[in-house]
């Protein structure tokens, strides 16, 4: 389906709930039928993403203690801010004074290399912090594990009960401890995933970021959110870049006007 906004032409693609709902049961009833975990894991994908209006790289830096199903909430990991860098120097700093480098190391499982915490202690005793911050380099999961990402919290009580046990189910059969990332893949094998069942399934291609769309518009159309809110769980910067989801559909646009019509057919008769 596409939202349009009529003014500019901008066309928005985003997966319907019933197209949602079509992929999840094709693959869990594969799932039920095979025993391939990969089912489970992907139809987890498609309702985590849909419900949730994740990117692809928040929900690869997701750990399984950022989903709260008890509360029905969920912490998502922010990476636009390199606020971690500040954060880490001055854990290392107060570390430098009551641990050795053994120490350290084991205590960041091994993440930042020895000769590295060397210099940056160094660095740290002569007041060069500005250098000694340019040493640290930690990729994203590294950074999660030592949690010095931040995080916003959104609820997940919009989403309904079957695709909560379906979560349930996934965490369950995956054995996924509280530090356990949600999915081991790879970013690019996602977009395969979505693309992959979205045509078996459906007969068209859909990717990662048309869910993402998807959640918008189902926030904004179906339980009528106003854009504010819809920006909240979006987690967008500019109020315009959620505007894009307010436009109505050319097919509810068609719906009305055929009810109008029609309504003023009868009063003319």
């Amino acid at each position: 389906m596409e939202v349009i906004d009529f003014k500019t032409g901008e066309r928005t693609v985003y997966m319907t709930l019933n197209e949602l709902n079509k992929i999840i049961n094709a693959l869990i009833g594969l799932y039920n039928v095979t025993l391939e975990d990969n089912y489970l894991r992907d139809a987890f994908i498609f309702s985590f993403l849909f419900w949730t209006g994740v990117r692809v790289e928040e929900l690869l830096l997701t750990q399984r203690k950022c989903v709260d199903l008890e509360e029905l909430t969920y912490k998502v990991p922010q990476l636009k801010k390199n606020y971690w860098k500040k954060e880490l120097l001055s854990k290392l700093k107060k570390d430098f004074e009551k641990l050795t480098i053994n120490e350290i190391y084991d205590k960041y499982k091994g993440i930042i290399k020895k000769e590295i915490l060397e210099e940056i202690k160094e660095l740290i005793e002569n007041g060069n912090e500005k250098e000694a911050m340019k040493k640290l380099k930690l990729t994203p999961k590294e950074r999660a594990l030592l949690n010095l990402i931040k995080y916003v919290i959104i609820p997940l009580d919009h989403i309904p009960e079957e695709h909560i046990k379906i979560w349930k189910l996934y965490f369950k059969e995956f054995g996924l401890k509280e530090e356990d990332f949600l999915v081991n893949v790879s970013r690019q094998w996602i977009f395969e995933i979505i693309r992959k069942h979205s045509k078996e399934v459906l007969g068209k291609e859909y990717f990662p970021h048309a869910l993402r769309h998807s959640c918008a518009v189902y926030l904004h159309h179906n339980l009528n959110l106003d854009l504010m809110d819809v920006q909240a769980i979006l987690r967008h910067s500019h109020l315009g870049h959620t505007e894009r989801y307010a436009r109505i559909t050319l097919k509810d646009l068609k719906n009305k006007i055929k009810l109008m019509v029609g309504g003023n057919a009868q009063k003319n008769c």
